[in-house]
This record gives structure tokens, C-alpha cells and sequence, in this order.
């Protein structure tokens, strides 16, 4: 017990300390109610002397945020506070210099060492106005706090010292607000400017970020941490291939701002620099994956009006992109993208859309530019493109403008190279509207070689807009431009082997493509300004302006796209803004430059595809109102020589394509065609020839097998009598006799040019219907292949050159269930030239050898369907092409051989093309005039014109004397082809066709002195040069099979000309020239039965053949074939069509029932009627046609009047009732008219063509019983008669009364009376013989009947007693009444005797009926 001093109360000891305690307690009590303050103080000068220190005053941040009361401010005056903060309640941390005027810096937060500057873990606080720097991981770290404001801040994080760093992280937070700072995140690996996670409904705005990842200087350094997002978006085979093990792969992964699972997230008016810089390190793979703005799985987010900049520079591999967005209802809009990239391969995206339902992709400025050797992902969603969209339905991408640069050079071994300008997968019911997009990508590889034998491949794939996988698109009024090309180079010296180079490149416009099994539903592509062009062998030349007629009529457009046309030309590179930024000391030039040299050896081939709009694999498509020009330049150029600047700038001028690849042409091929084009000249001969023989025949020329060639050659038959190909074929054997000659190739400088281009307006595979209609598509193809070779050693004594390829240029080609094409304006046009010299040395054993095949195609609107309608379309197809081969050797006993051929095919419009292509098994019934056809094409205009020029020269250049056996060998062959239309079973109504083919072929082959072009002999065993030329020239304005072709103007025209050329008269007669020449012109063509009907054919056809010597014309074994016909017809109908050029038909087999061609009712040109196998001098007629009636006045004059304009024969082989009379013979005849006549003057009458070859002519006056002669003047009528004497033997066409005529009558004088019967004109049900009319009654109408009105008189006297048919009648006799009746032909004249006077009644009236379907044409 304790007893209390002055007090009389003893305290128990636990008692007492707990009054102490109480005590202490109540002493601190005061300090503890003090509240805190609202407003508190940091300035780094502060001391413990400072009043109020420690309470409203601090020098300490992180004191100040514990010293501030809840929801209070810190202000922070500047200073540099070298300490990290934890703010955990909410309150607002503010710089000084961010609320007031006074400019006095910003407070640093200098955190070294530290992983987080600034981490925030409390609701509503606000942090604004501070540098924080030198953090180790993340500058400021907000996580478990909604409402957070982070503003006007400077965030810096430079170091290496963790592989992933961020300025600002915001994680599982709603509401944060982000703007007005500055954020600089420089390091090794990833590294991120502002990140959102989980942290819905923030707002981004008005920051300037820069991401920069680069690599160290010096080491391998360890993979980093991986970035997850990425690995979710990049497939596994996409990651770089490389076989470096893992620890030395190094990844830069530079995020300017990420938003993850942050729904309602607001990102605008930002400037974010993102740069991947990697240095090339030893035994490290570096790449760079670098992204600008990037919203992942965050619903309703909106990027708008930032300026995004995103720079990849790498030695291996970059991964690009500007902004991506993932999320549905994402908006994108207003945005301003720049990407700059340098690397190996290349995936640059400006903006990409995923998984965004509703996404939009509004009013972005895209700019790409790239310089890569090739590109990845190509296959992918991480495909390089300006903007990119996938599994997001109805998205949109509107008001977009884009440029895309990329230029890929170096030396891969295999290398692909792929662009889009907007590419979109599986989101269906999107809309790209109203964009600007600029596509350029020029691929360049060159390789020094190296003895190395791989094939150097390039290929590149260029496309503006591309659909894939996507139902119901809309694609409405964009200006798409992609234009590029490759250029492969592959240089070497004569004695290394040759690898070669294989070049190829996929252009295209607009693409909309399926899956074979999953076909695109109902795309529409309307109203888009479209241009493709393709080219190489030059560095390209953008072809601004070519909008500038087809946008009028947009005014925003026009302005958007020269905007970026203007901007592509002046942009500055994007990395040139951040040269001066501390520590980007990166070389910005690119290592991968170098400039292209021409001018050595290779070997070449060129595949090219471009193409405007492609839509592959889709369902109901609509193409409508587009402006789609398309051209495509081809060069390939192989040379053994230098090919000096100015020579190869002249190669290059303007605009040329594509790549080059080797392909070598062995000695067998040139050699077969050699053969083949001499022996193919013999037509139906040769290929009545099984393939077997055939194939003996070659192999026996090639193998030098002299004895079998023999016995081809002595075969009868085999080859045309004088053709000259026996002579040529023994010369060939005393050839082969000798190993070394024909055997010259095995060991040859070879060079070999293969240039093959497809380039298309539009192209489609589609189900259901497909509409094309008002597009404009011009589609420009040129080719130019240049092969020379010259022998320079005796390793390789001879030398070869050759060139062979395939040009296809299409307006409109596509395959659908339906098509609707019209109102389209198609223009297609393809031009090539091609050079093959070989030169061979002057080595003993050297020879020469040349040649040239190329073909090429074109067709305006091609479509294969079962039921097309082509209406309404402008159509104009050109080709021309130009053909050289020149072999020249210099030694004796050698060989100079050259062949050169070349074929050309132009069509306006084609459907279903394999039906025509096999015309030959296709046997269709017959059509009836009440079928109707699937196919429609009607209302077109269609110009076709195909010009080829073809030359082969073979020299041998000898000094004197010259004896031996040289050999110089030529053979030109050159085939030009115009069709205006082509389609089976179809009605082919209302077009207008004009197709023209030219063809011009020369073959040269000359022996001759050095200095004197003469020479001296041409006997055996002396030099010899052979010279062969085949030229065909055909046209054809309508061909078709079993259909319905009516109200067609058709011109065609087609002309041939060739050239055979020695030195010598002697030597081009010794030398066995062959030459044949033929030209097919025919307007429109049926090769089964059709019907053919009020068309308007024409047109022209001319041929030559010219064997020169010296200049000067000789006479040579040549052959002309000609064909020159408006119509062609197998077993069809041809009527009231104006025919200025011929006709010809046959007949037509179909189920043991013959069809006979009919030709009546139609214009000849002439009122005459046909000529050939007809009677006038119109256009000629040949076959088995029916020709009668034809019409004397145009087909269209007689339509629109109703009249019965129509002309018959009198002698026709097609009327019976006339004695089967055939014209008139030599002599005496009797001629009567039992028609009324259109004039009835005997003049008129028999003026017609070149009118009647006549001596006199007499009528027989029965009232004063006198001869009278008859004059131009005299009248004939029906029941006349005349006795005509002949000079010859002739036809008389006439022309038949149109108007409307009574029967005829006529008095009988009592005696002799010379008269004609007139007889109605009956058309047979089924013809009697060769007859289809008849004069009467079928088989004959009896004197009795045709004298009926004068058997009596009105008062019941005798009429007639007697009448004669003249001895010079068909058939002549003497009826007496009572007898049995004869026959009373029509057309002839017969005496009758009349007791007493009667009047003669005939039966025929005129008009002549109308045809019933006249009225429906």
C-alpha cells in the first residue's frame, strides 16, 4: 500500500499506475483534437525554422500528403524532391507553377532507383503539375482508385534497368482523367507512355507522349518480360523465323498509350510518338514491335484527333502499328497517323479495328512509308495496310485518307512483298466510304552472284481496298490508286552458271473475296474512282492527276485526294522531328538502298497480274459507277551485252514493269518451232495427220533422223503441189547429215526474255446475280521483251536468243449463275514490242540461232453464266504488236537461223467462251422462232482492232569466196485476230460492231559478202538461204452458235501482207521460198443454225504476198487465201439484213435431219441481188442458201415502210413451175414476167446489175401479125411475151412491183398470139427438189388451167384451138383441145391460136406477202 502525500488515503500500486497513466493521457490530449489542415505547403527550402513547419509547411512531399486532411491540397513549389510518393486518400498534390502565372519551373520528383515515382491508391485525387523522372519501372501508378486526375504532369523514365517501363499506369480504376502531359519512356524493351487497365469511363486528352524502345550498344541481352496483349494478337506463325536461340532474341516493343478491358474510354487530341530504334547487333535477331495507340477489349471507345507518329527501325524484322481498336462501338476519328519503318520484314498497319461491332473508322489521315526487303503477316490480320478491320460487323471506314509508300530492295533469297491500302475480314454489313487511298510499292532486288545456282524469286502484291470474308460490304465512292512494281536483277560474267530470277506481281484496286465453301453475300462496290498501275525496270513516277476529269463532280474528293497526292510528294521523313531528342542518336539513313545496274547477263521471266476490282467467290454482287483505269508495263530484258545508260533510260522511259526471271529455251524447243512453223503452213494436210505422225515428223527433224524425214517427204498428199516444202524438207536432210549442224544449240549463249501479263478492268467468280453497270474501266497492257545473245569465247562458240509470252488484257471478266453488265464504258488496250538478236562469234564452230513467240488476248466484257445481259455498253479494244528475230552468224558451214511468230486475239464481248472454244462436239437443236435465250446482248458499241508486225532476219556475213554449205534459215509467222462478238445460244440485238485485223510479216534470209550484198551462186553445196512466211489476218463482228441475232451494224475488216526477201533472184527461187498469206473476214458468223435478221454487215479484205530480191519485186511459190463475207451461216435463217460483203451457208446435221440455210428477204447492196452464186452484181452469195426473194431497196427502208420492195430471178433454181429453166442460154429464148414489175420498161427490166447480154429483142403484134422490136422504152407486162436473142449465157433479176396490182389481163386477137402465163408466186411447204417457190400450182399448172378465160368467148364461141411451146423452150410441144394437157411454164413464152377473139385472165397480184416476223423486227 502507498500512502498519497497529503492525502489520508492509502493507493493500491496498480491503482497508481493507472492514474498515471491517465495523467499522461490527458497531457497529450490537446495536440491529438488539433485538426489537420485543408492546405499545406512543399517547397524544398523549408526548415524545421520555417512557421508552421511540419504543420502547413513542409519540405517533404510525402510529409505534406500525410500532414493534408482528406480531400485537401498539397502545393508543391519548384524543386527538385528526390523521394517517391504514396498517396492513399483522396486529395489533390498540385506544382505551384500549374495554378498560378509565375513561370518558375515545375517540381521534379528525381526518384532513382525507385520502381514507381508516384503510385495512387485512393479515390478523387488529383495529381498535377510535376516532372517525375528517373524511375525504374512506371513514373506514375494509380491502381484500386476511381476518379483520379493526372494532369500537366512531365513523366520521364529513361533508363535500361527493367525491361518493361511505363509512365503512366492507371489499373482497376473508373473515371481517370489524363491530360496536358508530357510522358517520355525511353528503354531496351517494352515500353509504354500511358496505360489504362481495367479502368472504364477515362479520359485521355491533350497529352504528348513518346514511347522509344532501342537497343543496346553492345551484347546479346535477355528476352524481357512478354507483353501479353501482344502474344494474344500475333499468331505463333508469325513470330520471326530465326534460328538464334531465345536468349538472343531481342524484342522492342514501344506502346505510346494501351487501354485493356476499359470500357467507355475517351483518347483525344494527343500527340504520341512511338519508336522501335534497334541497332544491328551480332548473333542477336532484332525486331521491333511498336505501337502508337492501342485499345484492347474496350467497348465504346474513342480515339479522336491525335497525332500519331510510329517509327520502326530494326535489322530483322518490325511490327508497326499506328492505332489499334478492339471493342465494339470503338470510334476512330480525326486522327492523324504517321509510320516510318526501315527493317528486313516489315507488318506496317496505320489503324487497325478488331472484335468491334459497329466499330467506326471516321476522317484519319494515314501516312506509311517503308522500307523493308520484304513483308510478313501477309497472310494474317497483322497484314501491312494503311487501315485494317476484322470480326467486327457493320463496321465502318469512312472519309479515310490514306498513303502508303513502300519500297523493298536487297537480297533475299525468296522475298514476298504485300501492301493493302484497307483491308477488311469477316465484318459484315461494313461500309468503306468516300476514302483516299494511295497505295506505292516498288520491290527491287539485285544480287552479285556468287557461283550461287538458287533462283533469286520476287513477288509483290499490291491491292487498294480489300474485302475478304465479309458479307453485304458496301463499298461507296473511294479513290483508290496503287501503282508499283518489281525489278529483279541478277548480274553476272559469261563463265559463271546462271541462277536466274523469277519475277511476279498481284495488283489490284478494289478486292472482295470468299471462301469457296463460305462465299461473300450481296457485296456492292458503286461509285469508286479506281486506278492500278503496274510497272518495273524503272524507278516509278507517281501518275498524279488521273482523277482529275472523273472526280468533278465531287468536289471534296477531288481536293482530298491532290491533298494527298501533294503530301506524298513533299512529306518529310517522320523520323527528321526527333532528331535533336536527347538520346535518339540513331542513323536515320536506310542500309538497304542501292542503286539497280542493267548491265550484264541474266535470264528472265515476268508473271504479272493487275487487276481494278477483283470479287472472288461472293454471292448477288453489285458493281455500279466506278472509274477503274488499270495499265500495266511489262519489260523483260536478257542481254550478254552492257547496256550503256542512254540505251537503257530509253528502255525504261515512261512507264515499265515487272520483274525477270530465267527460263531457259532448250536447243529441241527452238528448233521444233523452226520446223513446225514451216510445216504447220499446210493446213488440213498436216493435221489430217495422227498425233503419232505428227509427232515422227518433228522428232525426225530434231533428232536429224534423215531417212525417216524422207519418207515423210515422198508421202502424197502430205504437202500442197508447188508449195516448196518438199524442196525445204530435202534441204533439211542434207542438213541433218552433218552432227554438227541443227545439233549447234547443245552448247550455247543462250539468253531467254518470258514475259507473261494478265490485266483486268474487273474480275469475278460469283454466285446468284451479279450487276455491273456504269463503271468506266480502261485497262492499258504494253510488253516489251528484249533478248540478245552474242558468242564471245570458244568455251561457248554459239549463241541463242529467244523471247516467248502471253499478254491478257480484260474489261470486264467474271463467271455467275446471272449477270447483268450495262452502261459500262470498257476500254482495253495492249501493245508489245520484242527484239531477239543472236550473234554468233567468229570461232570455226560457231552458229547462230533466234526467236519469237508471243500471243496475245484481249477482250472487253467477257462472262460465263447462265444467263447474262449485256446492254448499253461502250466498248474499244486495240492491240498492236511489233516482232523481231535476227540470227547472224560469220563463219562457213555454219548455220544463221530465225524464226519468229507472233498471234494476236481481240474480242468486244464473249460469253461462255468454252461453248464457242468447242464448237466442234457442241450439237444444239435447232432453235424455233419462239425460244427464247438466257443470254441478252443488245445496245452495244463495240470496236475492236488488232495490228500485228512480225519480222525474221537470218544472216550469213562471209568474206569471199563464197562456197561451203551455210545455211541461213528464216521463218515469220504472224496471226492477228478481231472478234466484236462472241456467245453461243444468246439474242445478240441492236449492237453496233467494228473489228479489224492487220497483219504484217516479213521473212529475210540472206548469204553475202561482208561487203558486197550479192551472191554468187546458189547451186548444191553452195550457200543457201530459205526463207518462210505464213500470215493470217481474220475478223469476225458477230460469232455465235444457235442464236437469235437481229438489228446489228457490223464493219470488219481484216488485211494481210507479207514479205519474203533473199539476195539473189536465183537464190530466192533455189532456196524453196514458202510463203502463204490469208485473211477471213467475215461480219457475223453461225456456226450452228440461228436466226439472222435485219443486221447491217460490211466490210473489207485485202491481201498481198511479196517476194523481193534487192529491193526490187519477183514472183515466188506463194499461196493467197482469201474470205471476205457479211455472213456466215450453218443451217440458220438470214433475212432483212443488208449484206455489202457476201454471204455463205451450209447445211446443218442435227439427229439425221438436214437444215438447209436460208438468205431471203435480205439488201445485196444492190437491187440486182446477190452475185457469186447469184444473179446480180451485189454481194456475192455462195453455198447452199436460199437467196430469193432479196430485197431492192435497204433492209432498213424496207422495215420502216412496209413495202414489199423484193427482186426475184427469172430462171431461178430455187422457183419451180418455170421448166427448171436456168437463165437464159446462148441463142434464142422466150421470155415472159408473171409478176408486175416495180418498172415495167423493157429497159428497167433488164438493166438491172450489169444488165442483159442481149443481141435484139422482138414482140410479136397479133392485131397487124408483125414482128415488133422491142426498145428500152416498150412496156412488158404479165401474159407479154418476147423472143430475146443471147450473146452469151445470163440471168435476169427483177424487181417486183411493190404497190398493190390486180390480176392482169389481156385481149387475144383472133390468130396467133405470143403470151406468158402469170402465175400467182406459192411458197412450198416442203421443196420439190431444189425448189422452195412455185410458179402456180406445185408440179405444174396445165394449159387447160392457165388458158381457162379463153377457152370460150363471153357468147359461148371457140376461144383457142392450138398452142405451141416453141422448139426453144425448155420443153417444147403441141396441144391441140382434146389432148392430154402439158404443162404451161412461167417465164417462157407460148404461141396460142385463138379462133376467135377472148380476153386472157392471169392469176398473180402483187405486193408479194410479207414475211410475218418482218413486222416484229
Amino acid at each position: 500500500m502507498v500512502k498519497a502525500p497529503g492525502v489520508g488515503i492509502l493507493l493500491h500500486p496498480r491503482l497508481l499506475f493507472a492514474l498515471m497513466v491517465l495523467f499522461c493521457v490527458m497531457l497529450t490530449a490537446p495536440a491529438a483534437a488539433v485538426a489537420l489542415p485543408d492546405r499545406v505547403a512543399v517547397n524544398e527550402s523549408y526548415t524545421d525554422q520555417t512557421p508552421d513547419y511540419g504543420y502547413l509547411n513542409f519540405s517533404s512531399i510525402q510529409e505534406a500528403i500525410d500532414g493534408v486532411a482528406t480531400g485537401g491540397e498539397v502545393w508543391v513549389h519548384n524543386g527538385t524532391y528526390r523521394e517517391a510518393l504514396v498517396i492513399d486518400r483522396s486529395m489533390s498534390v498540385l506544382g505551384v507553377s500549374a495554378l498560378t502565372a509565375l513561370d518558375e519551373g515545375i517540381p521534379i520528383l528525381d526518384v532513382p532507383g525507385e520502381a514507381i515515382g508516384v503510385e495512387i491508391t485512393a479515390d478523387n485525387v488529383t495529381f498535377s503539375g510535376f516532372e517525375v523522372a528517373n524511375a525504374t519501372e512506371i513514373g506514375i501508378f494509380a491502381h484500386g482508385a476511381d476518379a483520379v486526375s493526372l494532369e500537366h504532369n512531365y513523366v520521364s523514365l529513361l533508363n535500361d534497368a527493367a525491361p518493361d517501363t511505363c509512365g503512366i499506369l492507371v489499373e482497376d480504376g473508373a473515371g481517370a482523367c489524363i491530360g496536358d502531359n508530357m510522358v517520355l519512356v525511353m528503354g531496351s524493351g517494352h515500353q509504354m507512355g500511358v496505360t489504362l487497365d481495367r479502368a472504364p469511363e477515362a479520359r485521355v486528352r491533350d497529352n504528348r507522349i513518346l514511347a522509344a524502345s532501342r537497343a543496346p550498344e553492345v551484347g546479346p541481352v535477355e528476352v524481357g518480360a512478354v507483353n501479353l496483349v501482344l502474344a494474344a494478337l500475333v499468331p505463333e506463325d508469325n513470330k520471326p523465323l530465326s534460328t538464334i536461340e531465345e536468349e538472343q532474341y531481342l524484342s522492342l516493343a514501344p506502346d505510346g498509350v494501351t487501354v485493356l478491358e476499359s470500357p467507355s474510354v475517351l483518347v483525344e487530341g494527343n500527340q504520341v510518338v512511338s519508336m522501335g530504334l534497334g541497332d544491328e547487333v551480332e548473333g542477336v535477331y532484332v525486331s521491333a514491335d511498336v505501337w502508337g495507340i492501342r485499345s484492347c477489349d474496350s467497348e465504346s471507345a474513342s480515339i479522336i484527333e491525335n497525332e500519331v507518329t510510329v517509327v520502326g527501325l530494326a535489322p530483322n524484322r518490325t511490327r508497326t502499328l499506328g492505332i489499334h481498336g478492339a471493342g465494339d462501338l470503338t470510334l476512330i476519328e480525326g486522327n492523324t497517323v504517321e509510320i516510318s519503318t526501315v527493317s528486313s520484314i516489315v507488318q506496317p498497319v496505320g489503324i487497325r479495328l478488331g472484335w468491334a461491332e459497329k466499330g467506326r473508322v471516321l476522317n484519319n489521315t494515314v501516312s506509311v512509308e517503308v522500307e523493308c526487303a520484304s513483308t510478313g503477316g501477309n497472310d494474317g490480320r497483322m497484314r501491312p495496310a494503311g487501315i485494317t478491320a476484322f470480326e467486327s460487323v457493320r463496321a465502318q471506314v469512312t472519309r479515310n485518307d490514306i498513303s502508303y509508300t513502300l519500297s523493298a530492295s536487297g537480297s533475299p533469297e525468296t522475298c514476298r512483298v504485300a501492301v493493302e491500302g484497307i483491308y477488311l475480314e469477316e465484318c459484315d454489313a461494313c461500309r468503306v466510304s468516300e476514302n483516299v487511298a494511295v497505295v506505292e510499292s516498288m520491290t527491287i532486288r539485285d544480287r552479285t552472284r556468287d557461283g550461287d545456282d538458287d533462283l533469286l524469286r520476287v513477288s509483290g502484291s499490291v491491292n487498294g481496298i480489300d474485302v475478304y470474308e465479309s458479307d453485304e460490304p458496301e463499298i461507296l465512292e473511294n479513290v483508290v490508286e496503287t501503282f508499283g512494281g518489281v525489278f529483279a536483277h541478277d548480274g553476272g560474267t559469261p563463265d559463271e552458271p546462271f541462277a536466274g530470277i523469277a519475277g511476279e506481281l498481284m495488283m489490284t484496286g478494289i478486292s472482295v473475296r470468299g471462301w469457296w465453301d463460305e462465299p461473300v453475300q450481296s457485296p456492292v462496290v458503286d461509285g469508286n474512282a479506281v486506278s492500278v498501275s503496274a510497272q518495273s525496270m524503272t524507278f516509278l513516277g507517281p501518275l498524279s492527276g488521273v482523277f482529275g476529269d472523273a472526280l468533278a463532280d465531287n468536289s471534296d474528293l477531288q481536293a482530298r485526294y491532290a491533298a494527298v497526292m501533294d503530301a506524298k510528294e513533299n512529306r518529310a521523313s517522320a523520323l527528321s522531328a526527333f532528331e535533336e531528342v536527347e538520346g535518339l542518336d540513331v542513323d536515320l539513313s536506310s542500309a538497304l538502298a542501292f542503286e539497280p545496274r542493267i548491265d550484264e547477263v541474266c535470264l528472265a521471266q515476268v508473271r504479272t497480274v493487275t487487276a481494278g476490282i477483283v470479287l472472288e467467290d461472293v454471292v448477288d454482287p453489285t458493281v455500279c459507277r466506278n472509274i477503274v483505269p488499270v495499265s500495266l508495263n511489262a519489260l523483260s530484258l536478257v542481254s550478254s551485252l552492257p547496256v550503256g545508260e542512254e540505251e537503257a533510260a530509253a528502255l525504261c522511259e515512261g512507264a515499265m514493269p515487272l520483274g525477270l526471271i530465267e527460263q531457259a529455251f532448250a536447243g529441241e524447243q527452238m528448233q521444233q518451232a523452226a520446223v513446225l512453223s514451216l510445216i504447220d503452213e499446210n493446213g488440213d494436210a498436216w493435221q489430217n495427220l495422227s498425233v503419232e505422225e505428227r509427232a515422227a515428223i518433228t522428232d525426225a527433224v530434231i533428232n536429224g533422223d534423215a531417212d525417216a524425214l524422207a519418207l515423210y517427204a515422198e508421202t502424197d498428199g502430205l504437202f500442197p503441189a508447188g508449195s516448196g516444202v518438199d524442196e525445204i524438207i530435202a534441204g533439211y536432210q542434207e542438213i541433218l547429215e552433218s552432227d554438227e549442224l541443227f545439233g549447234f544449240l547443245n552448247g550455247t549463249r543462250l539468253a531467254a526474255a518470258v514475259p507473261v501479263s494478265m490485266n483486268y478492268g474487273l474480275l469475278y467468280t460469283a454466285e446468284g446475280e451479279t450487276q455491273v453497270y456504269e463503271n468506266t474501266f480502261s485497262v492499258l497492257t504494253s510488253s516489251i521483251g528484249i533478248a540478245v545473245a552474242e558468242s564471245e569465247n570458244a568455251d561457248v562458240p554459239d549463241a541463242a536468243a529467244g523471247s516467248a509470252g502471253l499478254v491478257t488484257s480484260f474489261g470486264i471478266i467474271g463467271t455467275s449463275d446471272a449477270a447483268r453488265l450495262a452502261e459500262n464504258t470498257v476500254e482495253v488496250g495492249t501493245s508489245g514490242i520484242y527484239l531477239n538478236i543472236a550473234s554468233g562469234s567468229d570461232i570455226e564452230t560457231s552458229d547462230a540461232a533466234a526467236g519469237t513467240a508471243h500471243l496475245f488476248l484481249a477482250a472487253g466484257i467477257c462472262a460465263d453464266g447462265d444467263e447474262s445481259l449485256v446492254q448499253g455498253n461502250n466498248i474499244t479494244v486495240l492491240q498492236t504488236t511489233e516482232a523481231i528475230a535476227e540470227a547472224v552468224a560469220l563463219v562457213k558451214d555454219r548455220i544463221a537461223l530465225s524464226v519468229a511468230a507472233t498471234a494476236g486475239v481481240g474480242v468486244g464481248i464473249v460469253l461462255d467462251a468454252g461453248t464457242i472454244l468447242d464448237a466442234g462436239t457442241y450439237a444444239p437443236v435447232p432453235p424455233t422462232m419462239d425460244d427464247a435465250f438466257g443470254d441478252v446482248i443488245q445496245g452495244n458499241t463495240v470496236s475492236v482492232t488488232d495490228e500485228i508486225n512480225v519480222a525474221s532476219l537470218a544472216g550469213m556475213l562471209l568474206d569471199p569466196p563464197l562456197d561451203g554449205s551455210s545455211h541461213a534459215l528464216s521463218a515469220a509467222v504472224g496471226a492477228a485476230a478481231s472478234f466484236g462478238i462472241v456467245a453461243p445460244e444468246a439474242s445478240v440485238l441492236d449492237n453496233t460492231v467494228s473489228a479489224v485485223a492487220s497483219q504484217n510479216s516479213m521473212a529475210v534470209a540472206e548469204v553475202t559478202d561482208l561487203s558486197d550484198p550479192v551472191i554468187l551462186a546458189a547451186g548444191s553445196g553452195l550457200p543457201g538461204a530459205g526463207a518462210a512466211n505464213l500470215g493470217i489476218a481474220a475478223s469476225g463482228g458477230i460469232v455465235t452458235l444457235r442464236s437469235c441475232i437481229t438489228n446489228n451494224t457490223v464493219f470488219t475488216a481484216a488485211n494481210a501482207e507479207g514479205t519474203v526477201e533473199a539476195a539473189t533472184e536465183e537464190l530466192l527461187e533455189d532456196a524453196g521460198i514458202l510463203g502463204v498469206i490469208g485473211v477471213i473476214n467475215v461480219g457475223i458468223v453461225s456456226l450452228n443454225p440461228s436466226y439472222i435478221d435485219a443486221n447491217t454487215v460490211d466490210g473489207e479484205a485485202w491481201a498481198a504476198l511479196v517476194g523481193m530480191c534487192r529491193g526490187d519485186r519477183v514472183d515466188g511459190e506463194t499461196q493467197l487465201i482469201g474470205l471476205d463475207l457479211g455472213i456466215l451461216s450453218v443451217g440458220g435463217d438470214a433475212t432483212f439484213n443488208t449484206i455489202n460483203n457476201g454471204y455463205a451457208g451450209f447445211p446443218y446435221s442435227y439427229d439425221g435431219e438436214v437444215y438447209e440455210p436460208y438468205a431471203t428477204h435480205n439488201w445485196w447492196g444492190d437491187a440486182s441481188g446477190p452475185s457469186g452464186t447469184g444473179p446480180g452484181t451485189g454481194s456475192p452469195v455462195y453455198g447452199a442458201a436460199l437467196y430469193e426473194p432479196w430485197l431492192t431497196r435497204p433492209a432498213d427502208v424496207v422495215l420502216e415502210t412496209g413495202k414489199s420492195y423484193f427482186g426475184l430471178e427469172i430462171g431461178s433454181p430455187f422457183i419451180g413451175g418455170d421448166g427448171y429453166r436456168t437463165g437464159l442460154e446462148p441463142g434464142w429464148n422466150t421470155l415472159s414476167f408473171p409478176l408486175a414489175l416495180e418498172n415495167a420498161t423493157w429497159g428497167a427490166a433488164t438493166g438491172l446489175g450489169d444488165g442483159l447480154d442481149y443481141a435484139v429483142a422482138y414482140a410479136w403484134d397479133a392485131g397487124a401479125g408483125r414482128w415488133v422490136q422491142v426498145t428500152d422504152a416498150s412496156t412488158i407486162n404479165p401474159l407479154d411475151a418476147v423472143y430475146v436473142r443471147m450473146n452469151d449465157y445470163d440471168r435476169l433479176p427483177v424487181r417486183i412491183s411493190p404497190e398493190v396490182t390486180s390480176p392482169p389481163t389481156r385481149t387475144l386477137e383472133a390468130g396467133w398470139n405470143l403470151v406468158g402465163p402469170a402465175y400467182a408466186l406459192v411458197g412450198l411447204p416442203e421443196p420439190i427438189g431444189q425448189a422452195y417457190f412455185w410458179w402456180g400450182e406445185p408440179y405444174g399448172t396445165s394449159v387447160t388451167t392457165a388458158l381457162t378465160t379463153v377457152a370460150y368467148t363471153p357468147d359461148g364461141r371457140d376461144g383457142y384451138t392450138v398452142v405451141v411451146s416453141p422448139s426453144i423452150n425448155p420443153e417444147s410441144w403441141v396441144f391441140t383441145r382434146g389432148d392430154d394437157a402439158p404443162d404451161m411454164d412461167a417465164t417462157c413464152g407460148y404461141w396460142v391460136y385463138m379462133e376467135n377473139p377472148a380476153t386472157l385472165a392471169g392469176f398473180s397480184t402483187t405486193p408479194l406477202p410479207m414475211p410475218e416476223w418482218a413486222w416484229n423486227l
